[in-house]
């Protein structure tokens, strides 16, 4: 951290903001050096490999099951907890019910219990993509939204449905079923023209 202030002078003087991770790196459809020049400072050591990753699973009996990763955010503001390790925000699974896990800026997402919300709405009836896409739509009404700000969601119905929804284009899901084996974008996007940066 010490060795980061001091190759990152700048950061001293606003330390909340010090380092925020672009998301969706990899998507971000910059011109070649720019993108180059982005993945290089990815690619340090106090860099890599941030953001959730989420999974849900339906079985063919039809247990329910959903684990979250967190890698949290580098030179974190001192304190910070994420949504990840925090059952209802980053990740939920009521069989009764449905499942949800969330990824991207987990303040955002622990403000409207994301995963929670998700599952409750589908116990009320939703479908699994009424409920990501509320979610989504919660969190835009809830909060100032900036650019560097992600928000993605996956959910599934007792019955086998999913879907996912995400705050901004970017997000992608990896899905598995008997008939399908792929790499997928959000089913829905809140704002699929704005690339986050």
């Amino acid at each position: 951290w010490r060795r980061w202030i001091e190759e990152h002078p700048e950061a001293a003087a606003d330390n909340e903001r010090s380092y925020l991770p672009p998301a969706n790196v990899e998507q971000l459809g910059l011109a070649a050096e720019a993108e180059a020049a982005c993945l290089a400072e990815e690619s340090l050591p106090h860099n890599r490999a941030h953001d959730t990753v989420g999974a849900l699973a339906r079985s063919a009996e039809g247990r329910m099951a959903g684990a979250c990763s967190t890698s949290g955010l580098a030179f974190k503001v001192p304190g910070r907890v994420g949504d990840s390790p925090i059952i209802g925000h980053g990740l939920y699974v009521d069989p009764a019910a449905g499942a949800a896990v969330a990824t991207g800026t987990g303040e955002l997402v622990m403000g409207v219990c994301g995963s929670f919300l998700a599952v409750e709405l589908m116990r009320r009836g939703a479908s699994a993509a009424d409920a990501a896409q509320e979610v989504i739509r919660r969190i835009c009404d809830s909060y100032d939204l900036q650019p560097e700000h992600q928000v993605g969601l996956i959910t599934l119905g007792t019955d086998g449905t999913w879907s996912s929804a995400s705050l901004r284009a970017g997000f992608s899901v990896a899905v598995r079923t008997p008939d399908r084996d792929e790499l997928a974008p959000a089913a829905w996007v809140r704002h699929p023209d704005e690339s986050p940066r």
